[in-house]
């Protein structure tokens, strides 16, 4: 009995890794079904993250916090080497959220990139052809500059983005020291070290997993899921120099300019191209 009894109550622990998507989502969730029959100590939740989905960080949040409510008990966040944008919000989210002395965090903010390929198709004589029905239907082309209502559009969807995050961020962490000096520094993106966000409030301690659960739970099982995003793929950036070197001398055909551009739009470029096509 007293065995059974340590295999059904302990510490959960998941770690969250990559970008956070839709799979990240349905594989953490895949996970708690079949947890149902513990009675856990506390859930533990790592994040290592970045990049990804807003929607899906928040989602995630509610998964887990009402899998500790059910079982009555405590929902600690770690954060690893970054916990940035999503991967912040959901750290934010713990009953208490802790990091390494080495992690990163916050960058709670909203932005939007594109690559710019006028002169691009002008200097490869590529005419881009766009028919729709819609008059919104295409916006922010990047074959044209962007227009001043495509402008007003996507700050209107960024900075609306922003409020619902900054909602978020505010209802799980009641002690952020948030004052009209620097809110915009603290929910405007900003980036801090765990020293530093210690004292605005973004975290409430440096810890990790490892010994948190030594000191707070010895003798006691830790059974670990990981659940690994989609690490994004760079193209590197001597890539980008030998294609560029190659359509300048003719070694490119059509269709293989048109694969090199798409293959840098899906990857979002634009900080890396901008020197070479401007």
């Amino acid at each position: 009995g007293r065995f059974i009894s340590k295999l059904r109550s302990p510490v959960v622990h998941f770690r969250i890794s990559g970008d956070i998507t839709e799979v990240t989502t349905k594989r953490v969730q895949a996970h708690m079904k079949k947890l149902s029959y513990l009675t856990p100590k506390v859930l533990a939740v790592s994040v290592n993250s970045c990049r990804g989905s807003f929607v899906q960080a928040e989602i995630l949040s509610d998964t887990f916090k009402k899998f500790a409510l059910s079982k009555e008990c405590p929902f600690y966040t770690f954060a690893e080497d970054y916990a940035l944008g999503p991967g912040y919000c959901l750290l934010s989210s713990g009953n208490q959220a802790f990091a390494d002395i080495h992690s990163i965090l916050g960058g709670i903010s909203t932005s939007f990139q594109q690559l710019g390929l006028q002169q691009f198709a002008k200097d490869f004589s590529i005419e881009p052809v766009f028919i729709a029905a819609g008059k919104n239907k295409i916006r922010l082309n990047p074959f044209e500059k962007v227009k001043p209502d495509d402008e007003k559009w996507i700050k209107q969807l960024l900075n609306s983005r922003q409020e619902l995050m900054k909602k978020h961020v505010l209802s799980h962490r009641k002690n952020l020291q948030v004052n009209p000096q620097n809110e915009k520094e603290i929910l405007g993106g900003e980036i801090y070290s765990a020293k530093k966000a210690i004292e605005v409030g973004l975290i409430d301690g440096v810890k990790e997993i490892s010994s948190f659960a030594e000191q707070e739970f010895a003798g006691v099982k830790v059974w670990d899921y990981k659940v690994a995003g989609k690490e994004r793929r760079y193209v590197a950036r001597g890539e980008i120099e030998k294609w560029i070197e190659n359509a300048n001398q003719g070694y490119l055909s059509q269709e293989e300019i048109l694969e090199m551009m798409n293959e840098i739009c899906q990857y979002g470029l634009s900080h890396r191209m901008e020197a070479k096509l401007n």
